[in-house]
């Protein structure tokens, strides 16, 4: 080999080697260039699971070079978790340029059965033992008719979300159930009684630990059982208690206390029945007879129904206007006075009951409808057919042939009419003619035979006749 050979090969492996450390040096450089501290782009998540269940702890890190990785508390992957798990893990990673950490908590949860959950026997009982309960029992209360009355009940603490629904019942029988759902019987409460709502008549409220019952003026009607029930997660927890509301003292010496219960039956557009019970005070002599006073709603104007007492605690109210909401009161009579007046009817509203059978609507254009009343129609294209505003004329038969007529000054606008001083023990019978600005029709067929009896022939009979009767006549 000669000098020469030996020269170029001396040249080629110094210019590889310079090659090597230029490239090692420019990679260096670059490195150099790129690093940077470490950073995570998805941290840790933490994990809730069952015991002896699989969990890996994972993160996504961004970092050059390649970070030291130092794990704390745990390690980041468990075959079958076990309780002793439970715990906060924390991940540290470094390099020559940073540390960055990042940390989550794993929850390992034990499977109790049917006793774990929020639906548990074991949480429902935890709760029971914080619901609030009765701090005392309910009392009988005295309170006087037109005064104000408050019952009030306390509790040992405030009461529970489930608790704060909280119902009030009068005169109820109060009942447990046991329900089968899923095959677990689950206890209900029920109660058959009036519901005691927010009203002008009565205050309903819960306030520190106190749930009260107002009201700010008493009636008879009023007195009996009062049942408060407070829901718990057992069912029901109730207290109940009597009110007693004495009478109010009355006007003149001996004279009655107020008839009770006063209610509207069968109601029409122009008439009704009302009907109410005797006062339980009478007072020291026997009830001699009713006023009845009525007045628009909301109006305190009573006008009265009738000039002379009534002595059955039923009666027609005639005369009323169409669409009105009315309420009515009485006041009984006895030989020592006038007594003070009831408690007032719920409002009602005259209404034609029958209205809608007389009407036949007809759809049209994508939901329009179009109303046609029978009354329009036969008012005018029939002269003895009812009317809209047609009202009728009654005649009653008095022995075999001769028929009087009883309404002479009262015209009926609607198929009711009461009678009053019919004979006891005398039959009776009645025909019905219809009246339009056209005239006056043919009678229609008389009633079968009735006879007054000891209560119809005191007071009244109410006669009846359907819209079919109206057309046949």
């Amino acid at each position: 080999m000669t000098s020469m050979t030996r020269k170029k090969r001396f040249k080629t492996s110094l210019s590889l080697s310079q090659a090597i450390e230029k490239a090692h040096g420019e990679k260096e450089y670059i490195a150099l260039r790129s690093g940077r501290a470490p950073m995570f782009w998805i941290p840790l998540r933490v994990h809730a699971v069952w015991e002896r269940m699989e969990v890996t702890l994972t993160c996504t890190v961004l970092a050059s070079p390649l970070p030291q990785v130092t794990w704390y508390v745990g390690k980041y992957f468990f075959s079958r978790c076990s309780m002793e798990d439970s715990a906060e893990y924390s991940v540290v990673i470094e390099n020559q340029y940073g540390k960055a950490h990042s940390f989550a908590t794993v929850l390992v949860r034990k499977y109790y059965g049917k006793e774990s959950g929020f639906d548990s026997e074991i949480y429902r009982r935890s709760l029971i033992a914080q619901e609030a309960d009765f701090a005392f029992s309910l009392k009988p209360l005295f309170s006087r008719e037109k005064e104000p009355f408050t019952l009030s009940c306390y509790f040992t603490s405030d009461l529970l979300e489930h608790q704060r629904n909280i119902t009030w019942f009068r005169d109820g029988l109060y009942a447990i159930a046991m329900l089968i759902s899923g095959g677990s019987p689950l206890p209900f409460s029920c109660f058959s009684g009036e519901l005691l709502q927010n009203s002008e008549r009565q205050e309903l409220k819960y306030q520190d630990q106190e749930a009260s019952l107002r009201v700010p003026c008493a009636y008879k009607e009023d007195e009996g059982f009062y049942t408060i029930c407070v829901p718990s997660l057992d069912g029901c927890k109730e207290q109940t208690t009597y009110v007693f509301v004495r009478d109010a003292a009355a006007e003149s010496a001996g004279a009655p206390g107020s008839p009770l219960n006063v209610k509207c039956h069968d109601i029409n557009k122009d008439c009704l029945i009302l009907s109410w019970m005797a006062p339980s005070d009478n007072g020291g002599s026997s009830i001699l007879g009713y006023f009845i006073e009525r007045c628009t709603a909301g109006s305190e104007d009573w006008v009265p129904c009738n000039e002379k007492p009534v002595k059955t605690c039923r009666y027609p109210i005639l005369g009323l206007a169409e669409g009105q909401a009315y309420q009515f009161r009485v006041k009984a009579v006895n030989k020592a006075g006038i007594s003070h007046p009831s408690k007032a009817s719920d409002p009602v509203i005259t209404y034609d009951p029958s209205k809608g059978k007389r009407v036949t609507v007809i759809p049209y254009d994508e939901g329009k409808v179009i109303e046609i009343f029978k009354d329009d129609l036969e008012g005018e294209f029939s002269a003895f057919i009812e009317s809209k505003s047609s009202p009728f004329s009654l005649q009653s038969l008095v022995g075999s042939n001769s028929w009087q007529m009883v309404n002479l000054d009262m015209p009926v606008n609607s198929p009711r009419f009461a009678l009053f001083d019919l004979i006891k023990g005398k039959p009776y019978s009645f025909r019905v003619r219809s009246v339009n600005k056209y005239g006056i029709s043919e009678p229609s067929l008389p009633s079968e035979p009735i006879t007054a009896g000891a209560k119809l022939g005191n007071y009244f009979a109410a006669m009846h006749y359907s819209n079919d009767m109206e057309k046949e006549m």
